[in-house]
């Protein structure tokens, strides 16, 4: 599990760099107005997701549980895909019929014409509909637990689809190609993984029957898929809420900014997501097997690395946000108008990716009623919430929003998932808490340097990467011994090696 969580974060941590790498590279050749263009299509990506309607996790979760054989495995592989084929019809018709509603009525441009962004986001639905197919077979792979293959599929279709982007927009600087490029790249990969995924699943005897759907699937499946569907569903208009209103109410180029600071930020979410897709098939094989026990440990092991990884990296990007910024891009404007963002974008990165875990031993439980009843119940207050602070505050309204509603949401659902499966004490999560924060407190008051942003950008991040290092071992250490940190690495190593 150790292995498939270091795969999980090689994997992740090759979006996060080549986010890094090519970002800027985009802006260069692109300008920052197209490049607030592509920001605002991941905002129709997340939202379209919705459409999966709860079939990723549950493939995920069916691959996973030891309860089902191999056949029975083809066999729901076989019917949610026939399903999802639809999904993907679906998606690129809403998209690209709606594409001039859109561009007309809904984003606010200054230097693009409005009928040429219409015509991109076309083009954009394609890919869209087929990544998020893509997704799909991923959540099967990470359901079989292949993580390390898993993700040699994202990292080989990060360097085509945002690396390998940068040649041809660098002689033609053209956001059409772009799009086309990222289009063609992501059907390449849906096909090969497909390939993969099936050649895992089936065995000599299975029979695969095209665009076949077992009605005595769907109906044991009905009321876990449905419920993750309600989740999914009310979790991205949470999460992407603050940008959709930036979107609506405010100029193009305001989203740009914003999102290069969530880019950054949600380098913590990266991480986390990585180590719960490990944890997951896991936990659920336990519960499944009524090993409650060992699932506890599970969680109480991977509770103590996000929070220590949270307070660590996220106390520098509170303090040194703008100047990462500016080491990346090299332009101090840039920095100052996208660093005011991080502070606010770090509380609520933080609340999102620990609700994660707490998710993860609700979906081992097939236990979905809390998700429901908070998730709708949020959204009567998170809209006018957004509506009002991005109003009268701008994009800081909605870093805030954000921020004061995730952590709402966290408190509820981490309280009640607790009471109902983990039975923790109060003071237990509260000494996990406590310790890292304190310590980092106490060292950023030692050594933070207002004017760090003054100096170099080699000199920058030197100073930030040994001050970073050093709250993150001592933090490790507040928490596991050497003997105990030796132990996870022999167990990590011989996942690498088998």
């Amino acid at each position: 599990m150790l292995n498939n969580a270091l795969a999980n974060i090689l994997g992740k941590f090759w979006g996060i760099l080549s986010n890094f790498l090519f970002l800027p590279l985009y802006i260069k050749y692109l300008g920052f107005e197209n490049y607030s263009i592509i920001a605002f299509t991941l905002i129709i990506t997340s939202i379209m997701s919705l459409l999966d309607v709860g079939l990723t996790s549950t493939l995920s979760r069916e691959l996973a549980s030891d309860q089902n054989s191999k056949r029975e495995k083809f066999a729901i592989f076989n019917t949610l895909e026939t399903l999802y084929f639809f999904v993907v019809i679906i998606c690129i018709t809403i998209i690209f019929l709606s594409s001039n509603y859109i561009s007309y009525n809904w984003i606010n441009l200054s230097h693009v014409d409005y009928s040429t962004t219409s015509y991109l986001l076309k083009i954009v639905s394609f890919g869209i509909g087929f990544e998020i197919i893509f997704r799909f077979y991923l959540g099967g792979l990470l359901g079989l637990e292949k993580q390390v293959l898993a993700n040699k599929f994202i990292v080989a279709w990060g360097i085509l689809r945002n690396g390998l982007v940068i040649f041809p927009i660098y002689f033609f600087k053209s956001l059409e190609l772009f799009f086309l490029w990222q289009t063609f790249s992501v059907i390449i990969f849906v096909i090969l993984i497909r390939f993969t995924l099936f050649k895992f699943l089936s065995e000599k005897n299975t029979t695969y029957n095209l665009l076949k759907i077992d009605i005595n699937i769907l109906k044991n499946n009905f009321s876990f898929a449905s419920s993750m569907f309600l989740i999914a569903f009310v979790a991205a208009i949470n999460t992407q809420l603050d940008r959709i209103f930036l979107s609506k109410l405010l100029p193009l180029e305001t989203l740009g900014f914003y999102t290069i600071a969530y880019s950054v930020a949600s380098i913590i979410q990266v991480f986390v997501q990585s180590l719960n897709s490990a944890n997951l098939p896991r936990i659920t094989s336990l519960v499944t097997s009524n090993n409650d026990n060992k699932a506890v440990e599970i969680f109480d092991l991977f509770l103590k690395i996000i929070i220590i990884f949270i307070i660590s990296f996220g106390s520098i990007m509170i303090l040194y946000g703008e100047e990462i910024i500016f080491v990346w891009t090299n332009n101090l404007e840039l920095a100052s108008k996208t660093g005011i963002y991080i502070p606010y974008i770090i509380f609520g990165i933080s609340a999102v990716a620990l609700q994660g875990l707490f998710y993860n031993i609700a979906i081992a439980n097939k236990f979905m009623t809390y998700n429901n009843i908070i998730s709708t119940t949020s959204l009567f207050f998170t809209f006018p919430i957004y509506y009002f602070m991005i109003k009268n505050y701008g994009a800081i309204g909605a870093g805030l929003s954000f921020a004061i509603t995730q952590s709402i949401i966290l408190i509820i659902y981490s309280f009640l998932i607790n009471e109902k499966f983990i039975k923790k004490n109060l003071s237990a999560y509260l000494a996990i808490l406590l310790k890292p924060i304190l310590f980092s407190i106490f060292f950023h008051y030692l050594t933070y340097n207002a004017s760090l942003i003054l100096n170099s950008r080699l000199f920058i991040l030197f100073y930030i990467l040994m001050v970073f290092i050093i709250i993150l071992i001592f933090n490790i250490l507040i928490f596991f011994s050497f003997k105990k940190i030796k132990s996870l690495v022999i167990n990590v190593n011989k996942g690498l090696t088998k």
